[in-house]
């Protein structure tokens, strides 16, 4: 998440604060508790005061309508003191508050990346402060490691077949396809899901398009037909859990060229674990 903002004024005006306050959450994947920053930035001409509350809140108290205030983490505590002047913090309880003054560069208290400069020019001063709180703005790097796990998945699924099933007819083609269809497909999965989580932080039913958008992608590839799709639906749903085990076992015996009329390999009904 970035932040930008630029304060303008008349090379002889007055300079007028330009107080705003930025909230930046971060929560624990259960919700509650969690963490709350709240960044409050004041121009100062060459330099900015940043002014930093924090706490650890458990919901609101009912009755009072103030946060349920936690113990914060200590070695946090230390780490967000260390980046402010000596003595810069005062705390209220369990709420803390940290103040200085900097130019340039941005402490890294919430985590990310932040700057601010002030410029003069024959038509006034303007400022200029940019933030990331948090987050990873390395796309090509996040992928890459997306890529690398689903190799890493693809090639133990490849190393289970060849042990499970390597001695059976057609399993080149059951190799082949787990080696390029299955590698590349899982690599998709990953850009899809990604994709669809980052659309459903700003538009309503993403993640639902982006699930139906990669039905899609595996239906055109040979996963499933449209005629399979209510007994799909089906499997999902109902109280059978070998349901969906007996459906990929025999999309393995297809892609071996076992005929539809036929049993799967022997080898491969005990080979996918079945609960009893």
């Amino acid at each position: 998440m970035k932040q930008i903002g630029i304060f303008i004024r008349g090379k002889h005006s007055l300079y007028k604060c330009l107080p705003f306050t930025l909230a930046a959450m971060a929560l624990v994947v259960t919700g509650c508790p969690h963490n709350q920053y709240i960044v409050q930035l004041k121009p100062q001409g060459n330099s900015i005061e940043r002014t930093l509350v924090f706490y650890r809140e458990d919901g609101v108290n009912t009755n009072t309508g103030t946060p349920n205030y936690q113990p914060f983490d200590a070695a946090e505590l230390a780490a967000i003191t260390s980046l402010y002047p000596a003595q810069g913090l005062t705390s209220d309880g369990e709420r803390h508050v940290v103040r200085g003054e900097f130019t340039d560069e941005l402490p890294e208290d919430v985590g990310g990346t932040g700057a601010y400069t002030s410029l003069a020019t024959s038509l006034g001063e303007a400022s200029f402060y940019v933030e990331r709180f948090r987050g990873n703005d390395d796309l090509a790097g996040m992928t890459e490691r997306r890529f690398q796990a689903a190799d890493r998945l693809a090639d133990l699924i490849v190393g289970w077949s060849q042990m499970e099933l390597g001695q059976e007819p057609g399993y080149d083609k059951l190799r082949q396809f787990l080696d390029v269809d299955l590698r590349r497909d899982l690599k998709n999965l990953g850009a899809y899901g990604w994709e669809g989580q980052l659309a459903g932080s700003y538009k309503t039913n993403a993640s639902e398009e982006f699930a139906v958008r990669f039905g899609q992608y595996l239906f055109e590839r040979g996963y499933f037909t449209i005629g399979e799709i209510p007994g799909l639906f089906s499997d999902a749903s109902g109280n059978d859990p070998q349901a969906l085990l007996r459906r990929i076992q025999r999309l393995v015996a297809r892609i071996m060229e076992v005929p539809e009329t036929e049993p799967v390999p022997a080898s491969l009904a005990p080979s996918l674990p079945m609960r009893p």
